[in-house]
């Protein structure tokens, strides 16, 4: 898509009035495939790649593609499962959006295990591991990134093993579930272009329990409504968690927030 424009945006509230070059447009290309896949075994390709030519474009025409839709990024994922086991593979790079700090991966790899179970269910394992290839670029235009584990460009392989153990029971109508983690990384290069590790680790317990009721006198012809079942679950958890490097040292090479939030 492209258009000749010699105006200015309108982007609302008390934003000032925005230039842009004459000539602006988008251009996408999506695809989504299923390789393999039988009883829980499946093997996925999804690729994306996306071209802008200004950092208001999406806003002006297509606000609500920019307020609601996926990130405007390039990008190569490859990822599959096998009961509960799980692999990716991912190459990322940006093309023309320079207005948002965006991560290049060249490339990741992920890998995890999900819910596996020992001494008949009472300790509930599971793990994830990745390693890759990072480039932190952050945004040029204004507004500019504020916290600098965000603002820093930086270069860095990234090597990550997370650990969860849970240890759930029954107390009559309460389930309470002790739980642990553990997560070992290792930067190549931190903000400050030092090699880094980090330990973080902790744990803690949640309780819960749920009440419901069926509403049998609920009807309607029109709705297809045949009674209401109402649950409601009351739950409280307690943590405590510690690292041993600050996370200003490290890049924020996973985005807290999609771009149009950012």
């Amino acid at each position: 898509y492209g258009i000749q424009d010699d105006g200015v945006d309108q982007l609302g509230s008390n934003r000032p009035e925005v230039g842009h070059p004459d000539f602006r447009g988008r251009a996408q290309w999506r695809h989504n495939q299923d390789i393999y896949e039988y009883g829980t075994t499946y093997v996925r390709v999804l690729a994306q790649a996306e071209y802008l030519s200004d950092k208001d474009f999406l806003e002006q025409f297509y606000k609500q593609e920019f307020d609601m839709g996926p990130n405007q990024d390039t990008f190569l994922h490859v990822y599959g499962a096998h009961d509960n086991w799980y692999g990716s593979f991912l190459t990322q790079g940006r093309v023309s959006t320079n207005w948002w700090t965006q991560t290049e991966w060249l490339p990741r790899a992920d890998g995890a295990l999900i819910g596996e179970t020992f001494l008949r269910d009472r300790l509930v394992y599971s793990a994830d591991a990745s390693a890759g290839y990072a480039r932190l670029l952050p945004a040029t235009v204004a507004p500019l990134p504020i916290l600098v584990s965000n603002a820093v460009p930086v270069n860095t392989g990234r090597f990550d093993v997370e650990q969860r153990i849970n240890a759930p029971f029954d107390a009559g109508p309460f389930r309470i579930n002790p739980h642990g983690i553990l997560d070992l990384t290792y930067y190549s290069q931190d903000i400050y272009g030092n090699d880094q590790s980090r330990i973080y680790g902790g744990g803690g317990a949640s309780i819960s329990a749920t009440a419901s009721r069926l509403y049998r006198e609920a009807q309607s012809e029109l709705f297809n409504v045949r009674g209401l079942y109402h649950k409601v679950t009351l739950t409280a958890d307690y943590t405590t968690v510690r690292s041993n490097t600050p996370y200003y040292l490290l890049p924020q090479l996973d985005p807290l927030f999609d771009n149009a939030v950012d």
